[in-house]
């Protein structure tokens, strides 16, 4: 990782290491940072310049969310991506389109609300499914 980034291990640990441990609660105040649900995201400072954060569905254009989504994206068909294309401004309802094109079946409930929420489900869909497959 270090190498790529054109960094020493040394480097690495002198720059971030502290941050790092402060972020997971083991420096500092020792606080418990509780992670940004979606409205937050959403609503929050959005990525300037090379920054690579945020709601994917809020924060691309519909160019650049239409190729991200006809790339990565093997379960969407193009009924489904413009569907969440319509809905860009409802990025919450794109999101959880996408959760349920992508996971088939699965249950989407929280998606959409956290996305620790959207990780799960997929979690839970990629196992259910591979244990599917194997039976």
């Amino acid at each position: 990782f270090c190498k790529k980034a054109g960094m020493t291990p040394d480097e690495f640990v002198k720059k971030y290491s502290y941050n790092i441990r402060h972020a997971y609660g083991q420096e500092g105040k020792r606080k418990d940072y509780t992670p940004l649900n979606c409205v937050r995201i959403i609503l929050g400072t959005q990525p300037t310049g090379g920054q690579c954060h945020g709601c994917v569905f809020k924060t691309h254009d519909s160019l650049q969310l239409k190729q991200i989504l006809q790339q990565q994206s093997c379960h969407l068909d193009t009924s489904d991506i413009d569907y969440i294309l319509e809905k860009k401004n409802e990025p919450q309802v794109a999101c959880r389109r996408h959760f349920e094109r992508s996971f088939k079946g699965a249950s989407s409930d929280n998606v959409g609300e956290h996305p620790n929420a959207w990780y799960e489900a997929a979690k839970v869909a990629s196992t259910t499914s591979t244990k599917e497959a194997s039976s």
